[in-house]
């Protein structure tokens, strides 16, 4: 990975990072009893800071299937947060919903592209020579 590059991931680790302690946050302040959905939600968070590690400093992290796998609940948790976004009620408030918007694209489209290289197309990693 160009250097360049690999700057740029590393601080949007440290953007997912932060982005992942505010809803962990929220979920763990927010209520009263833990739902399956909110625990799927922290597994989801864990595993794709994991995957996103790995796919930054080119690690193999536990095995190619699971990320594999690992990518459809995963994007499908990310449309489901960003239909969310879109779909929630700002009022008068049209400048917080471009907000809104604006960060979860900036955390869905560079986290989907991640995890797809990482998974799909990084056959250097997952090969048995590397």
């Amino acid at each position: 990975m160009n250097l360049r590059f690999k700057k740029f991931w590393e601080i949007y680790l440290f953007y997912y990072a932060l982005n992942c302690v505010v809803v962990l946050y929220d979920l763990f302040m927010d209520q009263t009893e833990t739902t399956t959905l909110a625990v799927v939600e922290i597994l989801l968070l864990i595993f794709g800071a994991y995957g996103l590690y790995g796919f930054i400093y080119q690690k193999r992290l536990i095995n190619r299937l699971f990320w594999q796998i690992f990518c459809v609940p995963f994007t499908v948790f990310l449309s489901y947060s960003f239909f969310n976004v879109v779909t929630s009620d700002y009022d008068e408030y049209f400048s917080a919903f471009v907000v809104a918007v604006l960060i979860s694209l900036l955390l869905i489209v560079p986290f989907t592209y991640a995890m797809l290289k990482y998974s799909y197309f990084s056959d250097r990693i997952w090969s048995n020579t590397a």
